[in-house]
This record gives C-alpha cells, sequence and structure tokens, in this order.
C-alpha cells in the first residue's frame, strides 16, 4: 500500500473516536444512560479496551464526549442553514420567507425524538458542572449564528430595534424547543395550526419597509 495511503496515527485515533461516540450516542437514544456498559460498546465496536479508555478515561467520560457530541449534532447543520439562508438576503420579503420557511422546516426536522434527546442532554447535565459547561459553549454558539442573523435583519430596516436580536434569538429556539409540550399533549396540535401561531408571532417581530 502506498504510503500516502496508510491512516496517519491522528486519523485512526480520530476514526476510533468517531466510531465509539456514534455507537455511545445510539445506545443513549435507544435506552439510556443506566444500560450503558463499556462491554457492550467494546463488543459493538471492535475497539480495544486500552485504546477507549486511552481516549475517553473511563464511563463518564465517555458519556460526556457523547452528550457534547450529541446535543452539537442537533444544532450545527441548523445554524450553517441560518447563515447561508438569510445573511444573504437583498430584499425584505426574502428574508421574511427565508426565516419562516427555515423555521418552520427546523421543526418539522427536530422530530419528537430528535427533540426529547436535546432535553435529555441538558437534563442529564445536571450535576455535572463540567458537562454543562460544555453545553453551555455549544448553546452559546448556536445562539451567537441566530443572534447574528437578527442583527443583519435590525441593520437592513427589516426587524424591530426596540427588543435586542440577542433577545429575539432566544425567543425564536424557545419557540421551535416548545413543540415537546405538543408531543406530550394527547391532543395533537394540528401542524398547520402551529405555523399559523409561528407567522402571527413573526409579524410582530418583522418591520416592513412599507409601514
Amino acid at each position: 500500500m502506498p504510503e500516502s495511503l496508510i491512516p496517519q496515527p491522528q486519523q485512526r485515533s480520530k476514526s476510533t473516536v468517531d466510531i465509539v461516540l456514534k455507537a455511545v450516542i445510539k445506545r443513549l437514544e435507544e435506552s439510556g444512560e443506566s444500560h450503558l456498559t463499556i462491554d457492550d460498546i467494546l463488543l459493538e465496536t471492535g475497539v480495544s479496551k486500552g485504546s477507549l479508555y486511552h481516549h475517553f478515561g473511563d464511563r463518564e467520560g465517555l458519556i460526556y464526549a457523547a452528550r457534547i457530541a450529541q446535543y452539537s449534532s442537533y444544532l450545527e447543520t441548523d445554524s450553517e442553514e441560518l447563515r447561508h439562508g438569510l445573511l444573504t438576503c437583498t430584499t425584505f420579503n426574502q428574508f421574511v420567507k427565508n426565516l419562516l420557511g427555515l423555521t418552520i422546516l427546523s421543526v418539522k426536522k427536530n422530530e419528537r425524538k430528535i427533540r426529547a434527546m436535546r432535553l435529555n442532554a441538558i437534563s442529564s447535565a445536571y450535576g455535572r458542572p463540567d458537562l454543562w459547561y460544555a453545553l453551555q459553549e455549544k448553546q452559546h454558539q448556536y445562539t451567537n449564528a441566530i443572534t447574528e442573523v437578527f442583527e443583519y435583519g435590525q441593520k437592513m430596516g427589516w426587524v424591530r430595534t426596540d427588543v435586542t436580536a440577542h433577545a429575539l434569538g432566544v425567543f425564536v429556539q424557545g419557540h421551535a424547543l416548545s413543540r415537546i409540550l405538543v408531543d406530550l399533549d394527547h391532543n395533537q396540535l394540528e401542524a398547520e395550526s402551529w405555523e399559523k401561531v409561528m407567522k402571527l408571532t413573526f409579524d410582530v417581530i418583522f418591520t416592513s419597509p412599507t409601514k
């Protein structure tokens, strides 16, 4: 095999970490922390015990790393879609259409399981200060991305300025995540009704140039 095709140590390490994290996240989402064992992960991944402990320290370190990766995966794609779809808008109508569309898509895409797992990751950080801080950092990055979108809208005169962009960014996230309450309700809310509420809410946020 040519030397250029031989996996380098750093590449092999990243591959091992990715394989293990993927397996742990799968277990966490299927059966929770209480049923997660090191032996099961070793059996599923084929990774040696020495390698696993080298990368993660112990079972707690394994869960810590998996929770961060799990939570991050729910945010990073949405963050990129928001920035790409909104920071390049040149008209008010385009901005409104894209923001509403992406917000509604996010609610639809983040199915019940994903919403539940995001809350599960947050609740698992209770009593774990290091994990809580790490999740805070990930959430902070996502909130900053949404805040940047609203700052852009305010600069262009499309979003009201008597409310901070940061507050609007937090509100929009809460609006989407609150769908978990609908998931718990026996009387399911129709998608059309939810979208209508979102549009009415956004009508208050936006400032049409024609007004």
